[in-house]
């Protein structure tokens, strides 16, 4: 069977090579396609909004990131994490609970202001 599993760990590695590729061009895509959108139908109104929704995430990912702790502890020798990773996982963590907390806030006040009308 060592030829076999020798075979079977090439496939896996093109396997693995493939899906790296596709998710870069995913990526690649997901980025240029809403930024020629945004070049392509440029309004002052629209893009007034659009920029401020960047820029208040953008200033709410540094303030999760600041405020996240850096103390990496045991995790530093189990997984070798330095502090500035630790900080960006805690600060996406932070940012993930805000923006869920945010959405569940505009949910429901939608639905009672739907109500209400």
């Amino acid at each position: 069977m060592g030829g076999l599993g020798n075979m079977e760990s090439i496939f896996i590695d093109i396997g693995l090579y493939a899906g790296y590729l596709l998710m870069a061009i995913t990526l690649v895509l997901a980025l240029v396609f809403p930024l020629t959108s945004f070049i392509k139908n440029f309004k002052i109104g629209n893009s007034k909004i659009i920029l401020a929704s960047m820029a208040s995430l953008a200033i709410l990912l540094f303030i999760c990131y600041y405020f996240s702790s850096d103390a990496v502890g045991s995790l530093n020798e189990k997984y070798n994490v330095s502090t500035v990773e630790f900080k960006l996982i805690g600060g996406g963590i932070v940012v993930s609970y805000f923006l869920f907390a945010a959405s569940i806030i505009v949910a429901v006040y939608s639905a009672v202001n739907n109500k209400l009308k």
